[in-house]
């Protein structure tokens, strides 16, 4: 028997700020959401990027990766565990007959993921300016903002789909892996040009090497195929997008 109910009208901005002030205190209190969301991406940026970096140069490429690593793990963790563990406690049954519709559960949820991207990258920046010595032009540092922001929207749908796919108790390690693997073979953590040749080819099929590489773009360091990577980005984002509302489906359909 379907779940569905009409909804009651109610203040929709009021829930949406309510919802999204929820979703942002309840990962706050988790410790195993805020150390590989917050604390890894400042403190390797610290150290590689500030204490065994060489020059300016150095310390704002790493910028462009750890800021993107700083937004896919809210993205990712915070969509998926959560979900996950929503799933199989019957929450988002619940949320199904609350006031606030499903778009805007997600959108409360995608806010607080881009809400801690915005404190990491916040911190990193002030990091990169002060004792890196970083100097962009203001139009740069807009653009870098944007663009690594943006990444929050395909990793949240993947998040998602894998959320709503994974049992509870294993979402966190799965979700942990493919953080792992999209971050270090997608040439977040070292260059991709270090990697093995099969490693590079195949580095070019993950979104977080498309990323990256618009990330560099919005300081100068671009490839020059700016247009490609945003026709790969959009891509990704879409499939997603389907994997994400199958497994909606799927989940309301139990």
């Amino acid at each position: 028997m379907s779940l569905d109910r009409p909804r009651p009208s109610a203040p929709i901005l009021r829930m949406l700020l309510t919802e999204t002030a929820a979703s942002f205190l309840s990962s706050l209190r988790s410790p195993s959401f805020i150390l590989p969301t917050l604390a890894f991406p400042i403190g390797f940026y610290a150290l590689f990027g500030l204490v065994l970096s060489r020059g300016e140069g150095a310390a704002a490429s790493l910028l462009a990766s750890f800021g993107l690593i700083g937004v896919i793990g809210p993205a990712l963790f915070g969509f998926g565990v959560s979900v996950a563990a929503e799933r199989e406690s019957g929450e988002l049954d619940l949320q199904r007959l609350s006031p606030l519709p499903v778009w805007g559960f997600l959108f409360a949820r995608l806010a607080m993921c881009v809400l801690f991207g915005m404190i990491v990258l916040a911190i990193l920046y002030g990091l990169a300016v002060g004792p890196g010595n970083v100097r962009l032009a203001r139009t740069q540092w807009l653009a870098l903002a944007a663009s690594q922001l943006a990444s929050a929207i395909p990793m949240g749908l993947l998040g998602l789909s894998l959320g709503l796919r994974l049992p509870s108790q294993s979402a966190g390690g799965v979700i942990n892996v493919v953080f792992l693997v999209l971050a270090a073979l997608g040439g977040l953590w070292l260059p991709v040009q270090i990697l093995p040749e099969v490693l590079q080819r195949f580095a070019q099929f993950l979104p977080t090497f498309h990323m990256g590489a618009l990330s560099l773009a919005a300081i100068g360091r671009g490839d020059g195929a700016l247009w490609l990577h945003l026709g790969v980005l959009g891509a990704f984002t879409a499939l997603f997008a389907i994997l994400a509302a199958r497994g909606w489906a799927r989940a309301c359909a139990r």
